[in-house]
C-alpha cells in the first residue's frame, strides 16, 4: 500500500500537468481509455492480430472501482458490455465508432475540481500497485456490488431488506424472522420480497393474460410462443414480448397495424442498416405489410423496434439490465403504447415521481445521494441504471405504479380496454 504523503507527494508532481490535459468526458487516447486528470480507466493493447483494442475483458474489476470514484456512486456493470463494443469497433473497420460507443455509454461529465481529480488519481495509484478493489470501494464508502456482479456466484435474486425499513436495499438471507427481516413465505413457501413481489422470477405465460383472453385465441398465443423459442431469446425477452403481443392484441388486424407493428416501423425496420450499409434485419425484406409478417417475423419486429427505441443504450437487449421482467415488460409497453419519445418521457418522469417522493434515508439506502433525472425523451444507460438500482432496492411495484398513473393521464386511456391494459401492468 502507498503511504498517503508518497500520493499526495506524487499528486503535487504531476498536478499542473493532470489537470491541463483533464478530461471533462471519457475518451479513447494513445494510453486507452482516460477520464478526468488523465487517469486511464482502460488501457490499449492489442489483439492476436496486432490490432488496438482497450483491454476489458480481465481488467472489469479495475475498470469500475475506478468509474464508481470518479463518479462517487457504483456503475451498474452494464458499462463494460458497451465499452467492450468500444473496443471491437476500436480495431475493427471502423475505429471512428469507438468513441460514438463510449459516448453512449451515457458515463457523464466529470468535473475539474482538486478533490475529484486527487481521488481519481490515488485510486489509480492503489490499484496499480495491488490494492484490492473490493476494499478500495468499501473503504471510500461506496457499494461494491458491481463487483459482486462480476462473480459466477452472484444471484441478483438474493433477497434484499423492503423498501421503508432499516437497512432497506440491503442483502439479507432468506428464513429470517420479525419486522425488519426482508424474507417471508406465502402459503406455498415461495420466498417473497420486496413490497410482497417475488423478487426476479420471470413468469412462463403458457396461456394469454386474462385481460385479453377474449381477444386472442389460444392458437395463435402458441403459435408467437413456438416463434419465441425458435428465436433462442433469454426466457425474460420471451416474456417482455409475449406482454407486447398479448396488449396489443395478437393477431388480429387493426386497420394497418398487426400485433402492434406498424407499416412505419416496419419499413423503417426494413430500412435499417449497419455501418456497411447492409440491412440489420434481412428477413423482413419479402413483408410488404405488417400482415405479411408471419409469427417469427413479428419476433424479428419487435426486436428492430425496440432497438430504435432503445439506440442511446444497447437496443433490445438494454431492457434485460433492468433486473426484473415484469418492470422490463412494463417500460416496453409504454415504448410500445405511447411511441419512442412519448413512452420515453412518461417512464424518465415516473423515475423522477418516485425519486422524488423518497425520504433522504430512502436515497441513501440506493447506494448514493439519487436525484430526479433529467427528461431526455430517450432511454439509455442513466435512466436505465438509475431503475435497475431502484429495482433492487426495492422500488420496482412505486416505478409499475408510477408508469401507469402517468399513462392513465393520456388521452388514448379512453378507448376501449386501455385501463385495464395501464392496470395489468402495475
Amino acid at each position: 500500500m502507498i503511504p498517503f504523503d508518497t500520493l499526495t507527494s506524487a499528486w503535487r508532481a504531476e498536478r499542473a500537468r493532470r489537470l491541463a490535459r483533464h478530461a471533462h468526458l471519457p475518451r479513447i487516447g494513445e494510453s486507452g481509455l482516460a477520464l478526468g486528470p488523465m487517469v486511464v480507466v482502460a488501457k490499449r493493447a492489442g489483439d492476436r492480430w496486432g490490432a488496438s483494442m482497450l483491454a476489458i475483458d480481465g481488467y472489469e474489476s479495475r475498470i469500475l472501482p475506478l468509474l464508481a470514484v470518479a463518479y462517487w456512486r457504483p456503475v451498474r456493470p452494464l458499462v463494460i458490455d458497451q465499452l467492450r463494443r468500444a473496443s471491437k469497433a476500436l480495431c475493427g473497420r471502423n475505429p471512428a465508432l469507438a468513441p460514438i460507443l463510449v459516448a453512449q455509454a451515457g458515463l457523464g461529465r466529470i468535473d475539474a475540481d482538486e478533490r475529484t481529480a486527487f481521488r481519481l488519481f490515488a485510486a489509480e495509484k492503489l490499484l496499480d500497485v495491488g490494492a484490492a478493489p473490493r476494499e478500495l470501494m468499501k473503504g471510500l464508502g461506496l457499494d461494491p456490488w458491481p463487483l459482486d456482479a462480476l462473480s459466477k456466484d452472484y444471484d441478483p435474486d438474493q433477497p434484499r431488506v423492503p423498501a421503508g425499513q432499516t437497512g432497506g436495499g440491503q442483502w439479507t438471507s432468506e428464513g429470517g424472522n420479525g419486522a425488519d427481516s426482508a424474507s417471508m413465505e406465502n402459503d406455498e413457501g415461495t420466498v417473497m420480497v420486496a413490497e410482497g413481489k417475488e423478487a426476479g422470477t420471470t413468469p412462463d405465460l403458457k396461456t394469454v393474460p386474462g385481460y385479453r383472453v377474449q381477444a386472442i385465441s389460444q392458437g395463435d398465443w402458441d403459435k408467437f410462443r413456438n416463434a419465441l423459442d425458435a428465436a433462442g431469446l433469454p426466457p425474460e425477452q420471451k416474456y417482455i414480448y409475449l406482454e407486447i403481443f398479448a396488449a396489443e392484441g395478437g393477431l388480429v388486424h387493426d386497420g394497418s397495424t398487426v400485433a402492434g407493428i406498424t407499416q412505419q416501423a416496419l419499413d423503417s425496420a426494413k430500412s435499417a442498416t449497419n455501418i456497411y450499409g447492409e440491412p440489420l434485419y434481412p428477413d423482413l425484406a419479402a413483408a410488404a405489410t405488417p400482415g405479411d409478417l408471419t409469427p417469427r417475423q413479428f419476433v424479428t419486429a419487435y426486436g428492430a423496434y425496440f432497438d430504435a427505441a432503445l439506440h442511446a443504450a444497447s437496443g433490445a437487449d438494454a431492457l434485460l439490465s433492468v433486473g426484473d421482467p415484469r418492470t422490463a415488460a412494463a417500460i416496453a409497453d409504454t415504448l410500445f403504447r405511447s411511441g419512442a419519445n412519448g413512452g420515453a418521457a412518461i417512464v424518465q418522469n415516473a423515475v423522477s415521481d418516485v425519486i422524488g417522493g423518497l425520504t433522504p434515508q430512502e436515497r441513501q439506502q440506493l447506494g448514493y445521494a439519487m436525484q430526479p433525472i433529467e427528461g431526455t425523451h430517450q432511454l439509455g444507460y442513466p435512466t436505465l441504471g438509475t431503475i435497475a438500482d431502484m429495482v433492487q432496492g426495492g422500488y420496482a411495484d412505486r416505478l409499475r405504479s408510477a408508469i401507469a398513473d402517468l399513462r392513465d393521464e393520456q388521452p388514448y386511456v379512453q378507448l376501449p380496454g386501455e385501463r385495464s391494459r395501464n392496470d395489468h401492468f402495475r
